[in-house]
C-alpha cells in the first residue's frame, strides 16, 4: 500500500469560509500555501474563477500534488498527516483511505502526465458555508464567524475580513455549478460559520433528494448546538444518515466562556432537540445520529473527562477536535508539568481516548506561545468582561504555576 497516496485530491471538494479550495482541511494554510492558486500566486476563491470547479481542481497546486503522490513523495502542504502518522496516531489520509471507495489504481487512470483530470466527480464535499454564525467562540475567529468582527478589532486593531469575499453562500452561482458535479457523491459535511442560519443549502439538500442522489449520501453537520429548526427534518429523512456533529466545548458556565455568548440552557435544549431525531427509525436503523464534538485546548484540557462523564449519561458519544491555530489555544504548547496534570485528570476515561490524548500531548511544546495565551486571553477577558480565573479556577491556578 502507497505510503503516500490520499484520494483527497481526485475526489474531494473543500471550501473555506472566504471562498478558497484547499485540498482538505487538515492541509497547510500557511501563507495560503495550500489556496488554488493563478500564475502570480494569488489565492482563487469561487468568485474569481467564476464557480468553475473544474478550472479549481486543476490549478497548480492540485496537479502538483497529484504527481507527487503518484510518485511516492510527501506533499509539503500534507505534513500534517504525515508527521500525525509517524506518531503512530490515524490521520485525515488513512481515514480517507478506509472510507472512500477511490483507490490508487483509479488514480493513476484518471490523471493525465500533468497532473490533470478531465471530469471532476467529488465523492466527499465539504462546505463551509461563509462566516455568518450567532457565536463568538474563544478559539475562533472572523473568518469563520461574524460574530468575532468587532471584538477582533479591539484585540488587534485591525479590520479582519473582507465580507464580501464570504457571501458565496448566497449566490446562486455557486449551488448552479456544484449541482454538475454531484452524481458520485457518498460524504457531504457541512460546517459554517453557522450552517443552519444559511437557508439556500436547504434547496440544495432539496436538489439532492430530488435527483436520487440523497439515498446513496451520509450527511454530517456541524452545528452549534443553538438552533432547532423543523423544516429541515423531512429533507433530512431522506438522506441515507445524518450525523450532527454537535459543538459543545465543555459544560455549564465553562461551555458559556468557551462558545460566548451561548446560553448553557439554551444549548442543551437544542441538543436534546436532535436527540429527540435519533428515536426516528427506518429501516430497523437509526438514520439521524447526533454526537458531540468538543474542541480541546489548553483552556478545557483539564476538563474533557467530567465533559465526557456528563454526555456519557446522555448516551451521546463524544468526539474531539484538537486547535491547532491559533497556537496560543494549543494544548501541544502546554509545558510538560501541565500536561501531565491534564493527563493525570484523564484518568478512568476510556483507554482509548486516554492514549490519544497522550499521543497529542507527547508532541513538543513552544513555551513563546504559552505565553502569549495568557496575554491574549486576558486581553479578550477584558473586552467580554469575563475571568478566566473565576471559571476555570483549579486549571487556572495549575497553569499560572506552570508559566512561573
Amino acid at each position: 500500500m502507497s505510503k503516500t497516496f490520499c484520494p483527497l485530491p481526485w475526489t474531494h471538494l473543500a471550501t473555506h469560509p472566504h471562498g478558497a479550495v484547499t485540498l482538505c482541511c487538515e492541509s497547510n494554510m500557511t501563507n495560503r500555501a495550500s489556496d488554488s492558486q493563478n500564475a502570480n500566486g494569488d489565492f482563487q476563491t469561487f468568485q474569481t474563477t467564476e464557480y468553475d470547479l473544474n478550472k479549481i481542481m486543476n490549478s497548480d497546486l492540485f496537479r502538483e500534488v497529484r504527481m507527487q503522490m503518484l510518485n511516492g513523495k510527501e506533499p509539503s502542504v500534507c505534513s500534517t498527516c504525515y508527521k500525525y502518522e509517524s506518531m503512530g496516531n490515524e490521520s485525515k489520509r488513512t481515514i480517507e483511505l478506509e472510507r472512500l471507495d477511490y483507490s490508487l489504481e483509479d488514480a493513476i487512470l484518471d490523471t493525465n502526465f500533468d497532473g490533470y483530470i478531465d471530469h471532476t466527480n467529488f465523492e466527499f464535499i465539504e462546505l463551509r458555508l461563509g462566516n455568518h454564525c450567532n457565536l463568538a467562540c474563544r478559539s475562533c475567529n472572523p473568518f469563520s464567524s461574524t460574530k468575532w468582527i468587532k471584538d477582533w478589532e479591539k484585540l488587534h486593531g485591525e479590520t479582519p475580513v473582507q465580507q464580501n469575499l464570504f457571501n458565496w453562500p448566497l449566490d446562486e452561482k455557486f449551488w448552479d455549478s456544484l449541482k454538475k458535479h454531484c452524481k458520485k457523491i457518498k460524504h457531504l459535511y457541512i460546517n459554517g460559520g453557522e450552517p443552519l442560519l444559511i437557508d439556500k443549502h436547504k434547496h440544495f439538500l432539496q436538489f439532492l433528494v430530488d435527483a436520487g442522489y440523497a439515498k446513496n449520501i451520509e450527511l454530517t453537520y456541524s452545528t452549534n448546538s443553538t438552533i432547532i429548526d423543523e423544516g429541515y427534518v423531512d429533507i433530512w429523512r431522506q438522506f441515507k444518515y445524518v450525523n450532527f456533529w454537535l459543538s459543545i466545548d465543555d459544560i455549564q458556565e465553562r461551555n458559556e466562556y468557551l462558545r460566548y455568548p451561548s446560553n448553557w440552557t439554551k444549548t442543551i435544549e437544542a441538543l436534546t432537540w436532535f436527540s429527540s431525531l435519533y428515536n426516528y427509525e427506518d429501516r430497523g436503523e437509526h438514520r439521524l445520529r447526533p454526537r458531540v464534538m468538543q474542541t480541546v485546548s489548553i483552556m478545557n484540557i483539564y476538563y474533557v473527562k467530567e465533559a465526557h462523564d456528563f454526555f456519557e449519561k446522555l448516551n451521546l458519544t463524544v468526539d474531539h477536535n484538537f486547535v491547532n491555530d491559533p497556537s496560543y489555544y494549543n494544548a501541544v504548547n502546554l509545558p510538560p508539568y501541565a500536561k501531565q496534570k491534564a493527563l493525570d485528570r484523564l484518568k478512568g476515561i476510556p483507554p482509548h481516548i486516554h492514549s490519544k490524548f497522550r499521543n497529542f500531548l507527547n508532541i513538543d511544546n513552544n513555551t513563546d506561545h504559552f505565553a502569549k495565551f495568557f496575554v491574549v486571553n486576558n486581553k479578550l477577558d477584558e473586552i467580554r468582561k469575563e475571568s478566566f480565573k473565576d471559571i476555570f479556577g483549579e486549571w487556572y491556578e495549575i497553569l499560572r504555576r506552570s508559566n512561573g
